[in-house]
């Protein structure tokens, strides 16, 4: 047992009402320029190579540029170009290009006529236009001619003409994929079309997730990422009812909910279709139902109570691993904690037995003789709670597993041998990769935040401005956090302070993994360390308050620094165009910060 039930720990309307403030923040902030619910969305994917069609621009033109939208699957095609005397002015073939994104290239054609052929088939096309010389809106496709095609292609190519107001100006990250989206916004996609999933290295949950902002609003930026970010949102008040039950105090538990509102990381990586801000929330979500069982009175305390917390942990456990490989890191930290209460418990069940003898010999009746009968009578608690753990940490995870990948076993010609060849596949992946990425880093630069991971760089932008996205912390609460780790080492064990140790197994499970994993590792690994790091710092910055003369004045001064460079690296946060004398002036720090 950790700390008896103490009714300061639990919420109050205040802290409802201290939550409800940070969200009213925070979304609006979340939901900004996240993405377009404007892009084609209606496709055509031929069936075999030679598939053709003509259009017709009604009278010849000079073309300069063309513009197409595609989505999944590889494909090749060629344009040829022919005048009003049917004569051949030209040839362009071009490739699918990045999935789900705007592509524009520039040419120069001559030609009231544009013939496609199919090169390679199987991919999708959203969109296709022509632009004349000198001109901002696509041509008027007068007719469609010539049509041979194989009729077990999947739409026609009249869907490639039927949503040109659509086109923007440039292609940006409001509009199209970015960084992992390409593999997990795909297969989300694939996963609600029965089709073969691209992405086969990670299981299948959190692409689940994320097709439910697709079956809601549709196959567009806002719909693949909308659910991500409901994951980031949904951290900020369990941080809080979690740091709640940690310290028993509101202010405590609004700084907690207040850093991770304002942490970098939170806010880059949940706004973009990746897995880790599901797998972050499960994790989270698991160590806090852990601490609520470990939190009663393993004796005294009705079974009802002892376990529904034990299965929430191991659910939530369960819907980490299943959403990311990562998050069965998670389990180490829990089985540490749950078997050290256990221990703890049949100390205590020990030291109650040794007593009842004694009272017994001095034929006592009293209070301790009833608290010792009721450890007696329930001396097999510890025996059956390892059986219910065992259900609960390893049947359920693993219905839970296995259940994601219905998808899966619903495509056409597949079944639960594949996937079993799945899993083979994906260790096979993560043993054996190898691999390089320029804005990779190991374990130990995480913390100091030596190398950003830049996710994201605008195209097309006007002289001297740049828009980027990148994913790190806010180097108040990561350099805080690093200090404070080394300050809560010395209390926990200084002090024997059972809910520090708790924290500290949760934030070791996580990271030391990372030390001996060989594969490619990116400073977004460190994202599930986060939280509990929050919590030590919260821990110092408690101690700060209680113990310096200024300590109070001092925890307020942190939070508004925290707040004010959330506001200054903003903008390559969210992706606004800024000057780049901004970025380089201001917000680079180091050298290893590249950011445009």
């Amino acid at each position: 047992m950790i700390n008896p039930p103490d009714e300061k720990k639990y919420m109050t309307v205040k802290d409802w009402l201290l939550i409800a403030l940070l969200l009213a923040v925070y979304i609006p902030l979340s939901l900004i320029n996240l993405g377009s619910r404007e892009v084609p969305e209606s496709y055509w994917i031929p069936a075999e190579t030679g598939d053709t069609f003509v259009v017709d621009f009604g009278r010849e033109r000079e073309i300069s540029k063309i513009a197409f939208y595609s989505g999944i699957d590889d494909g090749e095609y060629q344009l040829e170009f022919i005048n009003e005397l049917l004569e051949h002015t030209g040839d362009l073939v071009f490739s699918k290009g990045t999935n789900y994104n705007w592509h524009f290239m520039d040419i120069a054609r001559l030609g009231r006529y544009a013939r496609l052929t199919v090169l390679k088939p199987g991919g999708m096309l959203n969109e296709l236009a022509f632009y004349r010389k000198g001109s901002i809106q696509p041509l008027y496709i007068e007719a469609i001619l010539d049509e041979e095609l194989n009729p077990e292609g999947i739409g026609s190519p009249t869907d490639l003409f039927d949503e040109q107001n659509l086109i923007p100006d440039r292609p940006s990250f409001m509009t199209g994929m970015y960084f992992d989206e390409i593999y997990f916004g795909r297969t989300a996609f694939e996963h609600l079309n029965r089709l073969v999933p691209y992405d086969s290295v990670q299981p299948p949950l959190a692409k689940l997730l994320i097709s439910l902002g697709i079956v809601i609003f549709g196959m567009n930026p806002f719909g693949w990422r909308i659910i991500n970010v409901l994951s980031g949102i949904a951290m900020i008040p369990v941080i809080y009812i979690f740091g709640k039950r940690l310290f028993g105090k509101t202010e405590c538990a609004f700084l907690a909910a207040f850093l991770l509102t304002f942490d970098f990381m939170h806010f880059a990586h949940t706004r973009f279709a990746t897995l880790e801000g599901f797998m972050v929330l499960f994790i989270l979500l698991s160590y806090y139902f852990m601490y609520e069982f470990i939190s009663r009175d393993f004796f005294t305390a009705d079974l009802r109570s002892l376990y529904i917390p034990l299965f929430f942990s191991g659910l939530f456990f369960g819907l980490a691993g299943a959403s990311k490989l990562n998050g069965v890191y998670s389990g180490l930290g829990l089985a540490v904690i749950f078997f050290w209460a256990l221990w703890e418990n049949r100390v205590r069940f020990r030291k109650a037995r040794a007593e009842s003898a004694v009272i017994g010999d001095l034929g006592e009746n009293d209070h301790a003789d009833r608290l010792v009968e009721r450890f007696l009578t329930n001396r097999n608690r510890i025996m059956v709670t390892v059986v219910a753990a065992f259900i609960f940490f390893i049947i359920v995870p693993l219905v839970v597993y296995i259940l994601s990948y219905i998808p899966v076993m619903l495509i056409p010609d597949h079944g639960f041998a594949d996937v079993l060849r799945y899993q083979t596949h994906m260790f096979n992946y993560h043993r054996f990769l190898e691999a390089t990425h320029p804005f990779s880093s190991p374990w130990y630069e995480w913390p100091l935040m030596l190398k950003p991971i830049w996710i994201y760089q605008g195209k097309e932008l006007p002289a001297g401005f740049i828009s980027s996205i990148v994913s790190f912390g806010n180097p108040a609460v990561w350099w805080g956090g690093f200090i404070a780790f080394f300050l809560v080492i010395y209390d926990a064990f200084k002090l024997r302070d059972r809910k520090l140790i708790f924290v500290l197994i949760a934030i070791f499970s996580q990271y030391i993994p990372w030390v001996i994993i060989p594969r490619l590792t990116f400073i977004y690994h460190y994202f599930a360390t986060v939280p509990f790091l929050i919590f030590g710092l919260v821990y110092v910055l408690g101690e700060v308050r209680k113990r310096w003369a200024f300590g109070k004045e001092l925890v307020i001064f942190f939070a508004i620094i925290t707040l004010i460079l959330f506001v200054l690296f903003y903008p390559i946060l969210s992706g606004m165009i800024v000057e780049r004398a901004y970025v380089e002036t201001y917000l680079r720090w180091f050298p290893g910060w590249v950011f445009h």
